[in-house]
């Protein structure tokens, strides 16, 4: 191969597509790698594009720098310095890593993490084979950034979490699979599969299948370090297990805070007691799933589910919007699902051109779950279903389709009833199906938004509540109380529901306390404590305490300079004089059009018609 400007001196392993030589340039003898795509491989072409753009951006010290991008002869060549002479993956394979060069080896590639995540960049593709160690000076440096992005500038599907790179070491949110996007933390994660075979000998999950690799990154939790190696100490087999949390707020938010804590075990002890992540923060304000405050309507929901004697086993819940309503709701389905309860959730649609799409969605939702679980006899409920809802159950697989791919429906009869006497037939036949179902699988039902209900929704729903107990089910009923758009008619059936539940069975969310805010904003930002009690006041004077109102306002003042993080000191500041003013009155619509008219047009238009 020929490439004008350097010379070719090896050829090394590599995969498929891609050609990789060591070489150096003729005008000064730089040793550097040169990595060939055809153009044709559009997928490969594009990462060496990636790298090459992410490169031209930064020079790094723990990453090899992009020497240049050569588009020549339908070939493109990515041109980059020499880390060092081998992969970290020939070093595990010819068992040369000792346990000392394991801790160099670790301290390196959180540097380098620290280096790229204080540029905000995510490297995205982790990997032993994408960490080149030097084993003379025990450096390390990262290369291929060609799944790398820069946060703020990174594409949906990047944000989203396609499932691109090496799935062995892959962040349960890098699938596609969770809700979470992939930011720093996923490398952080990463760090902590490879961290894991460095000590253990062997990966956290050795499945050979993809799909059953991807399911123990999402669902299943690995032995702990210690183990599976009994020389590891207590502390950094608990520093490793905290980095492979699935849930990315619950794992280490910032390479500072490992490396920190990893300088703590290795000047301690072996069996010193060490408080882990003391100086761990994140450095980019991200928003948290996490509950803040509602312990009160917890606690009365979590009564609900536990006790047997209830006067009703039905809960509304109502709230403004921006309230944090549909986090309550999460977590209670969180709570419901560890109690080992089946859990339903449905919809009403606002859009929907057909009567019963909350029930719909409520009712598929219901019959997935079940044929999902490995403990309810599906044969037995099948039976139940066809013996007594009898001739309803084609009305009913009417409006629950997926009933049909799994229960051999007899054909309704052609016969000519009335409009009135279909509905009630189909009523008559949800009913059945609910009672039938929940009776035999103890189940919360949640439907949300009964502001958007039709009246047949709501016809069906008023029955259920009165409905006698003869099932082992809950049903918590949701809505927004102050929806501008919701009819009069809507209103007052809103009401009739509601008004025959006694006050501690309709939850009516409000703005958070100021110790909630208080504790919102400390859990967010290491801040100084004038400057913590400076924004705390802020946040309550500019806000009515409704959550979704604190977060964006918060991302304001990040936008607006007023709330930044130093890496010198690595602490959050707050800027009082930095603040934007809010005219008063204006809430959470005056906070979201400031956000709103940052975007470009182009963007403006998409978010008007996702909005729609």
């Amino acid at each position: 191969m020929i490439i004008p400007g350097y010379h070719i001196d090896e050829q090394i392993p590599s995969p498929e597509g891609v050609q990789v030589h060591r070489a150096h340039r003729i005008t000064d003898g730089l040793n550097v790698v040169i990595k060939t795509a055809r153009t044709a491989d559009q997928e490969i072409a594009a990462r060496l594009q990636r790298h090459a753009e992410i490169g031209a951006l930064f020079h790094f010290a723990n990453v090899a720098n992009v020497v240049e991008l050569i588009d020549r002869n339908d070939h493109l060549h990515l041109v980059t310095e020499t880390a060092g002479p081998l992969s970290l993956r020939a070093m595990i394979r010819d068992g040369s890593v000792t346990r000392r060069k394991a801790w160099y080896i670790m301290r390196g590639i959180v540097a380098a993490l620290d280096e790229l995540h204080g540029m905000n960049i995510v490297h995205g593709d982790l990997h032993p084979g994408n960490i080149i160690v030097n084993p003379e000076t025990n450096d390390v440096k990262l290369i291929d950034l060609g799944l790398s992005f820069v946060i703020g500038q990174a594409s949906q599907t990047e944000s989203m979490g396609v499932m691109e790179g090496a799935v062995a070491y892959m962040a349960p949110e890098k699938t596609g699979r969770t809700s979470y996007v992939v930011d720093t933390r996923s490398d952080l994660y990463s760090a902590g599969v490879i961290f894991y075979e460095l000590l253990a000998g062997q990966l956290p999950f050795a499945h050979k299948d993809m799909l059953e690799l991807i399911h123990a990154h999402l669902a299943h939790v690995p032995p702990l370090v210690r183990d599976r190696a009994h020389d590891v100490s207590r502390s950094l087999s608990d520093l490793i297990a905290l980095l492979l949390v699935k849930d990315p707020e619950g794992r280490y938010q910032s390479a500072y805070g490992v490396m920190s804590d990893l300088t703590l075990i290795e000047e301690a002890d072996a069996d010193a007691e060490i408080t882990l992540r003391s100086r761990d923060v994140n450095e980019r304000y991200t928003r948290s799933s996490t509950l803040v405050g509602r312990t009160a309507e917890m606690a009365s929901l979590r009564a609900f589910l536990e006790e047997d004697d209830q006067d009703t086993t039905t809960r509304i819940l109502s709230a403004p919007a921006g309230m944090g309503k549909s986090a309550l709701v999460s977590a209670f389905i969180r709570m419901a699902q560890q109690t080992g309860l089946t859990v339903a959730r449905g919809e009403c649609d606002r859009s929907a051109e057909v009567p019963l799409s909350g029930i719909s969605s409520l009712a598929d939702h219901l019959v997935r779950a079940i044929l999902r679980s490995s403990e309810i006899n599906v044969e037995q409920w099948i039976r139940d279903l066809t013996s007594e809802l009898d001739s309803t159950l084609a009305t009913v697989a009417s409006v629950v389709p997926i009933l049909a791919t799994v229960i051999d429906i007899r054909p309704q009869d052609a016969d000519t009833i009335s409009a009135g006497d279909a509905q009630r037939r189909l009523t008559a036949g949800l009913l059945a199906f609910f009672a039938v179902t929940t009776r035999r699988v103890p189940a919360v039902l949640i439907v949300e938004n009964l502001h958007w209900a039709d009246d047949a929704t709501l016809d069906l729903l008023e029955m259920m509540t009165r409905a006698e107990r003869s099932h082992r089910s809950r049903l918590l009923l949701t809505y927004r109380s102050d929806d501008p758009d919701i009819s009069a008619s809507t209103t007052e059936r809103l009401e009739q529901l509601t008004a025959e539940f006694e006050t501690e069975h309709h939850l009516r969310l409000e703005g958070l306390a100021p110790s909630d805010i208080d504790q919102m904003i400390a859990s967010a930002f290491n801040l100084p404590d004038t400057e913590h009690q400076q924004l705390v006041a802020a946040v309550i004077s500019a806000t009515s305490g409704a959550p979704l109102f604190i977060e964006q306002y918060l991302v304001l003042l990040v936008e607006h300079g007023a709330l930044t993080y130093d890496r010198r000191t690595r602490q959050w500041q707050y800027h009082e004089r930095a603040r934007p003013t809010l005219q008063a009155n204006d809430g959470l619509r005056s906070v979201l059009v400031r956000r709103f008219s940052a975007f470009t047009a182009d963007q403006q238009r998409v978010l008007a018609v996702l909005a729609s």
